[in-house]
């Protein structure tokens, strides 16, 4: 039988692991967006806050299916959370 203890540091381990995976997928994202778009756009950095691994790996499923830079903006568009207006630099 698992102590309490025990199942609070694979929980914590599990987070963490969790945590760092979703950061390099996330610069992998970015990297992807730099390689298909001269540069990057606003919307680019809905992608910082997305923690969730499966949105995650949902959107770098439909940016590398996205075959324009048009279609990659609409997939940054299609994110949940706010952008900065190049304006408001």
């Amino acid at each position: 039988m698992e102590s309490s203890t025990y199942r609070l540091i694979r929980r914590m381990s599990r987070e963490e692991g969790e945590k760092r995976g979703a950061q390099a997928l996330r610069q992998t994202l970015l990297a992807l967006m730099r390689a298909k778009l001269e540069e990057l756009p606003p919307e680019a950095t809905r992608v910082s806050q997305i923690e969730d691994l499966s949105l995650l790996q949902q959107t770098a499923e439909r940016l590398i299916a996205a075959s324009d830079p048009k279609a990659v903006t609409e997939v940054l568009r299609s994110l949940p959370g706010k952008h900065s207006k190049r304006g408001d630099r």
